[in-house]
């Protein structure tokens, strides 16, 4: 019982310190969340992604991915602009076309990367990068789904 008591009791002189005035013992660091620089140069990368999967197709896709590969290049050049606004910088440049095999493929490839690039757009949601990033989020989640509609026809 006397082990109980004096372990209960151990912190009691910090506790009576602090709350005399005396000395607070510091908190340990916390991390920085990334800065608005930092988040905007990851969803560059991860729209540029997106974008040059779209090209992979290299003139064997249908219309209708046509169409969505002009989405997501107008979304890029939206967020460099918006990067251009926050940092002064112009934006990174778009990695290199990938070629897929087949369409499927090409499909695979398009899906997961707008997967990404809507998780990543949330994110920077959620650490204050605005409105703007919730549209594009929400216009990524659309094309997705438009190229599983592609995908499934293509699959048949």
């Amino acid at each position: 019982m006397e082990e109980a008591w004096q372990e209960a009791l151990s912190g009691f002189d910090a506790v009576w310190q602090r709350v005399q005035g005396g000395d607070v013992p510091a908190l340990p660091p916390q991390p920085e969340p990334p800065g608005e620089a930092a988040l905007l140069e990851g969803l560059l990368c991860r729209m540029a992604e997106a974008e040059a999967a779209y090209r992979g197709a290299g003139g064997r896709e249908p219309e209708a991915l046509r169409r969505l590969a002009g989405q997501c290049r107008q979304d890029l050049q939206r967020l460099r602009a918006e990067y251009y606004l926050r940092t002064g910088e112009t934006a990174l440049p778009a990695p290199a076309r990938q070629p897929a095999e087949s369409l499927p493929a090409l499909l695979r490839q398009v899906w997961h990367r707008e997967r990404a690039l809507t998780e990543a757009l949330r994110e920077a949601e959620l650490h204050g990068l605005g409105a703007s990033c919730a549209a594009l989020a929400e216009r990524s989640r659309q094309r997705r789904e438009q190229v599983f509609e592609l995908l499934c026809r293509a699959l048949h």
